[in-house]
């Protein structure tokens, strides 16, 4: 059985997931910080007091 793909080559499918990840970093979804470091850095100044 063969499979036809949307993609015609490798480099087809490479670009496509570079578009996608760079689209991604540009926008909100990449800038989104999942760990407030800001608190570690706080328990920080604490302990060296």
């Amino acid at each position: 059985m063969r499979v036809v793909g949307t993609l015609p080559d490798g480099n087809s499918a490479l670009m496509t997931v570079t578009a996608r990840l760079k689209y991604t970093v540009e926008h909100d979804r990449g800038k989104r910080r999942y760990l407030d470091m800001s608190k570690l850095d706080e328990m920080d100044e604490l302990e060296g007091k």
